[in-house]
């Protein structure tokens, strides 16, 4: 299976006041249905992320303390979600 990442690097996800969304759960569907779909920690597609991935103190995606930009299966369209701290899977409302 093809991977490629989806951000060239790790996005920082902040509030309109420039914030950090500290806490905050970042969810991966098929495109246009309320399926999760996988993304994965590295290019050989091994291994998959959780989903949702936690965004940390600084409002970056990390999994088990480190900053990772996940990679997507080549030919997918994924729906990117971002959800409050302590939301339900699945969220009832993204931000």
């Amino acid at each position: 299976m093809a991977v490629k990442q989806l951000w060239s690097s790790p996005p920082q996800f902040v509030d309109g006041n420039g914030d950090p969304y500290s806490g905050a759960f970042l969810f991966f569907y098929a495109a246009g249905s309320s399926t999760k779909q996988d993304t994965f920690t590295d290019s050989t597609g091994g291994t998959a992320c959780s989903n949702p991935i936690t965004l940390n103190s600084s409002g970056y995606p990390s999994i088990s303390g480190n900053v990772v930009t996940p990679f997507g299966t080549v030919g997918e369209t994924y729906k990117i979600g971002l959800a409050a701290p302590g939301s339900a899977d699945p969220p009832a409302s993204f931000i």
